[in-house]
């Protein structure tokens, strides 16, 4: 689920920079507790306060919300790039040519 940026502004309003940073360590810290519990759904609930945490630290410390949309579509590029960049063939699929050579 993506962090809608207006949230992220109201939460970058309402919280100063060390409340933020406190809250991103503390989601971390739980995502990576109940990780290793193996309690998913949990950890993935935690990762969304984290990213919220995040995205209103960019809004409050670095240009607000257009700081943001940029970041995301700067990360969105460089996810396709990546996925682009892999091989369509691995190791296992090439086909040997037999050798005509006598």
């Amino acid at each position: 689920m993506p962090v809608n940026p207006v949230d992220a502004k109201k939460l970058a309003l309402e919280k100063n920079t060390t409340d933020l940073r406190r809250m991103l360590e503390q989601s971390d810290e739980l995502m990576r507790v109940v990780m290793e519990a193996g309690d998913l759904e949990t950890a993935e609930k935690a990762a969304q306060e984290a990213a919220k945490a995040a995205a209103a630290l960019i809004v409050r410390k670095q240009g607000g919300v257009r700081e943001l949309a940029r970041r995301v579509r700067e990360r969105v590029a460089g996810d396709d790039e990546s996925e682009d960049e892999t091989p369509s063939t691995t190791a296992g699929d090439e086909v040997p040519t037999p050798d005509t050579r006598s």
